[in-house]
């Protein structure tokens, strides 16, 4: 599993909804396998218990793995111990998952549980927008989950608020789709759309990509065209000029490729 962004936690669960186990964080595929093993042979072993049984029976395997340290259910050690994770569990054994979910990716994850979808849905809306009116997309990856400003007045996150607001650049923005959500989420909006270039957002920006928000340009196909940065009016004018040249140009690419692919063969 490749870590992308967000954060990832995995649960094995009964068919009921019963947390048996959960590994926090993207691990490899032999270690998943050792934990989904663990929960398997955990399950068979408490079959023919009442509920109440089976509740005390979880608890008491995480609680015995918690000193014999057994399985790796946390890969970062000085975050979490395996034997922290096996004690967290036993505090929640074979209880819904509805109930616990929240609580348990928080203290596995060690990153905010985020249930609210709608802006990524949106901005999933905007790339199909986009490839309909033949634009290219302004997309504001914020540094934190701010407030969700209307689709009219996006032009107003806390940063840049001046230069956004500058009415040559809301003009200039007119030839734009624009969408914005938290970072957090891209790993849950490349579930929507397909991405290409992204994973090399995180690794150029360092120390600055969770501090800061990220402005792009974006074909409807998801191509990254440019990186642009908000500062004087001027200046940003001048970028999103330039972004939409290369826009033009992306587009001529695709017509041209379209009219050679319907073109017949050629005559002698």
């Amino acid at each position: 599993m490749v870590k992308n962004g967000g954060n990832v936690v995995s649960y094995f669960c009964t068919p009921e909804g019963q947390l048996l186990h959960a590994v926090g964080g993207p691990v490899s595929g032999e270690k998943l396998l050792a934990e989904a093993r663990w929960a398997r042979d955990l399950a068979l072993d408490m079959q023919n218990k009442s509920r109440q049984s089976k509740a005390e029976f979880v608890r008491k395997a995480h609680e015995n793995a918690s000193r014999r340290g057994q399985t790796h259910s946390w890969q970062d050690s000085n975050r979490s111990s395996q034997a922290h994770v096996h004690r967290l569990l036993s505090q929640y054994a074979y209880m819904p998952m509805s109930k616990v979910e929240m609580k348990l990716f928080r203290s596995l994850s060690g990153e905010k549980f985020e249930s609210n979808r709608s802006e990524i849905c949106n901005a999933s809306e905007a790339f199909a927008q986009a490839e309909k009116r033949n634009r290219p997309i302004l997309l504001v990856l914020r540094s934190n989950d701010q407030m969700t400003h209307s689709r009219s007045r996006w032009q107003q996150p806390s940063r840049n608020a001046s230069v956004l607001n500058d009415y040559k650049v809301k003009r200039l923005l007119k030839k734009f789709e624009v969408a914005s959500f938290p970072k957090i989420q891209l790993v849950a909006f490349s579930n929507l759309k397909q991405l290409e270039g992204w994973e090399q957002l995180a690794p150029q920006a360092g120390s600055g990509w969770r501090s800061q928000h990220t402005y792009l340009v974006v074909c409807p196909s998801g191509k990254i065209l440019t990186q642009v940065y908000p500062g004087r009016p001027s200046d940003f004018i001048g970028q999103l000029s330039s972004a939409l040249q290369l826009w033009k140009e992306e587009s001529a690419k695709k017509s041209i490729g379209l009219v050679s692919s319907k073109a017949g063969p050629t005559q002698p």
